[in-house]
């Protein structure tokens, strides 16, 4: 990010290391030559004028060598100092490119290399808003970043994974050290469930009470779910107790259609309001409707276009390709991107035959 956003920073680092080693490798070289004159030196040493010239010299050089040291160090940290600034868009971009990469294990077919992701990024850098102002600067380039690939990731996914990989992208950004709204607690609740992350929390927990006879909507495995988020999520403590007492307001959210458009009984709604933990809530209270609130939780964090994408067109789609990357269209049912690939060429100018060849597999054979 620092080289293609202040080169000028980056080579005068470079400078500097390479500065820096060639002083220390002098005065290394200065220590050797005095040991080696010394260790062949015969008689009394004060006598022999070769080595009381190479001391002094030696000493001279030596200081001169320490002080362009000392100075070149403390620029290099001044340096430092100022590349750590862009650290939050470096940030972004690991996390971008390991989500993405994660792709692979729901599906062998999403493999993105590592340069095709430094390409991208690179052009993110090249084509985000700018500002004068660092932290708005990399502000709009994380945004501009994280819409930029989700986008171009997701045309090449199946419509059943993209709202699987726009809600992994979110989370992973939250549950970063940087962003801190989502702990690996709260997370394996999600992803393993409450009793196992209980079970391996690697504390002890008390053991659910039964359920009382006021919920009879409730099943016995959720409320034991329940009272494990109480002890796990300390924001979630006291929740088993609230709906216990005003079960007929939470009878209610908990049988709407789209429980995370509903504000939750009592005081919950302002206490969590929409962080992750109401993700739990539904999960515990509701399972089938996750799904749907996962699809809202995202679109509060990152906006709409995260879960209703724009459909892609073969015109955006090839300004991203070139001789090294083709575009390849996987057939199923009904598709026919032979009639789309024409109407493309006609808008291009690309007559069938000249610019334009359609060769099926086989021929000629």
């Amino acid at each position: 990010v620092v080289r293609q956003e202040r080169p000028e920073v980056e080579e005068q680092r470079d400078r500097l290391v390479t500065s820096i080693a060639g002083d220390k490798r002098q005065l290394q070289d200065l220590e050797d030559r005095i040991l080696k004159l010394l260790r062949e030196s015969q008689g009394n040493i004060l006598d022999d004028e070769q080595l009381l010239n190479t001391l002094n010299n030696s000493k001279l050089t030596s200081a001169a060598i320490q002080n362009r040291v000392k100075e070149a160090e403390e620029t290099e940290h001044n340096i430092n100092v100022a590349r750590e600034s862009y650290r939050p868009a470096a940030t972004r971009g690991s996390i971008l490119y390991f989500t993405i990469a994660d792709l692979a294990g729901i599906n062998p077919m999403y493999q993105f290399s590592l340069a095709y992701f430094i390409r991208m990024f690179a052009y993110c850098i090249g084509a985000s808003g700018k500002s004068g102002d660092v932290a708005i600067r990399l502000q709009l380039l994380s945004d501009f970043a994280t819409s930029f690939l989700f986008k171009n990731v997701s045309s090449g996914l199946f419509e059943e994974h993209k709202l699987l990989f726009s809600f992994l992208l979110c989370t992973s950004i939250l549950r970063h050290p940087s962003a801190g709204e989502i702990s690996e607690v709260e997370w394996s609740c999600l992803v393993r469930g409450m009793q196992t992350t209980a079970a391996t929390a690697g504390s002890s927990h008390q053991k659910p009470r039964p359920k009382p006879d006021v919920l009879t909507w409730l099943k016995d495995e959720t409320w034991a779910d329940l009272q494990y988020l109480e002890q796990l999520v300390p924001v979630l403590k006291g929740l088993g107790g609230d709906i216990v007492q005003d079960t007929a307001a939470w009878h209610k959210w908990h049988a709407a259609d789209e429980p995370l458009q509903q504000p939750l009984p009592g005081q919950w709604q302002q206490q969590i309001g929409d962080k992750f933990a109401k993700l739990l809530v539904v999960k515990a209270l509701g399972e089938e409707k996750l799904i749907f609130a996962c699809q809202q939780y995202v679109a509060s964090k990152l906006g709409k276009e995260f879960t209703e994408p724009e459909p892609w067109t073969l015109d955006d789609v090839f300004q991203e390709t070139s001789a090294h990357t083709p575009v390849i269209f996987i057939l199923s049912t009904g598709a026919d991107p032979a009639s789309m690939l024409q109407r493309f060429g006609e808008r291009k100018g690309w007559i069938m035959g000249q610019r334009l060849h359609l060769v099926s597999l086989g021929q000629g054979q």
